[in-house]
């Protein structure tokens, strides 16, 4: 916001626009709101349009006076049919997936059929961004883990269909990414759709082409542990995939599966780390602490886990976002104020009303996960580039690491103790 009135001022400036769109997460929903406030006192007459998961889940945000239209779902269509009408002067209350404001009511349309084809959508167009690696082949996840909206914006914006690309259009897409970019993206690509090897059939046609393409690029993906197995293990290694990232979560099979919904056992996480060990990829492991429900004695299991596996951990502080299970055992729990909207501090910040001994603990554990698989020796105490190659932690970083990780975290530990 220090930076947003001039800078807009300016480009309002040049462009006289009709509409601004804000696309929100829960995260940035506050300053987004901020920003949309500023808009309407300066210029009135421009519409502001809210759009993202956010306003998916909770479109009830229109009340707000700063925000004039909601889109639910996604917004390629009715954004489109949205600047052709305002173009054209024409009423634009009635188009699907939009809540519209008008005068003292609100127009709340049914959600719109989801482009079926993702081939239609253009690329991001990336000349035009900051350089930007990673790619994605499809849209949606079947599942419905209890930390995640992604079961609520299903059911919102009734879009339960899983949908890739086709092979052709990714492969282009990558090919364009070497043009733009050149030398900067020969080695490395992020696959950033949350499970990527849902469909064998669509893997088994995208990877040996996308090796044969480009036989020097490297890659990592994001999966569940049920969907690894030793045909997709191989096919992973043979095309080029350098890291693989896990969602393990919790190494108590109570937090696991009752609470957060995982619904993958201990054998199946153990032999999917395995098969990729074997195939010479290296584990990224996604874990959850300070779970509703969650002892000390279940957070030490998860760390006990980790250091079996020896993953890399990227380890998170249970953030329970709008339209999650877990969010709404909190509330029944008391744990969070129903209106609670999380704004900062995202995985990395207890908002669990829980014991302040509880929240040290939870803390402690969080700052000494990426030590647990550390060898014990003097020389690693002080070895920064260990911690750079090898630990997950968002909140760490190299000037005050000894400070934060061994100092703080073993004088709580002595205290509580």
């Amino acid at each position: 916001m220090g930076q947003f009135p001039a800078l807009t001022h300016d480009v309002i400036e040049a462009t006289n626009p009709d509409l601004i769109g804000f696309s929100c997460l829960e995260s940035n929903y506050i300053s987004c709101l901020e920003a949309a406030r500023w808009v309407k006192r300066e210029y009135p007459g421009i519409l502001t349009i809210f759009g993202g998961v956010y306003p998916t889940i909770r479109p009830e945000i229109i009340r707000e006076n700063a925000i004039d239209i909601v889109c639910i779902g996604e917004g390629e269509r009715p954004m489109l049919e949205l600047c052709m009408r305002l173009s054209k002067n024409l009423p634009y209350h009635d188009i699907p997936s939009l809540h519209v404001k008008m005068n003292s009511d609100v127009v709340r349309n049914e959600p719109g059929n989801p482009i079926e084809n993702l081939d239609e959508i253009p690329d991001i167009p990336r000349e035009e961004i900051s350089p930007y690696f990673g790619i994605y082949v499809g849209r949606g996840c079947p599942y419905s883990c209890s930390f995640c909206s992604w079961a609520k914006v299903r059911e919102a914006s009734r879009n339960h269909k899983l949908r890739l690309r086709s092979p052709r259009r990714v492969l282009d897409e990558i090919a364009r990414m070497h043009e733009i970019y050149g030398n900067a993206f020969g080695s490395f690509m992020k696959i950033q759709d949350d499970t990527f090897l849902t469909d064998k059939d669509w893997l088994a046609e995208f990877l040996p082409a996308l090796h044969k393409e480009f036989p020097k690029l490297k890659y990592s993906c994001c999966t569940r542990v049920n969907l690894v197995n030793e045909e997709v293990s191989t096919l992973l290694e043979e095309t080029g995939c350098s890291s693989v990232a896990l969602g393990i979560e919790s190494g108590d099979e109570k937090v696991r599966n009752e609470i957060l919904k995982k619904n993958i056992t201990l054998d199946q996480i153990k032999h999917a780390v395995s098969l990729l060990y074997k195939h010479n990829m290296k584990v990224c492991g996604q874990w959850i602490l300070g779970v509703p429900g969650e002892d000390i004695s279940a957070m030490l299991k998860s760390m006990e886990l980790h250091r079996e596996l020896k993953d890399v951990a990227f380890t998170h502080i249970c953030t329970p976002y709008y339209g999650t299970g877990i969010r709404e055992m909190a509330i029944r729990q008391e744990l969070i104020a129903p209106d609670l909207v999380i704004s900062a501090g995202t995985y990395n910040t207890i908002v669990f009303n829980y014991p302040e001994e509880h929240k040290k603990m939870i803390k402690i554990i969080y700052a000494l996960f990426p030590l647990a698989t550390m060898p014990i020796d003097p020389s690693y105490l002080s070895n920064y580039s260990y911690f750079d190659r090898h630990h997950g932690q968002r909140d760490v970083n190299k000037p005050i690491l000894m400070d934060h990780i061994f100092e703080k975290a073993f004088s709580d530990t002595l205290g509580i103790v």
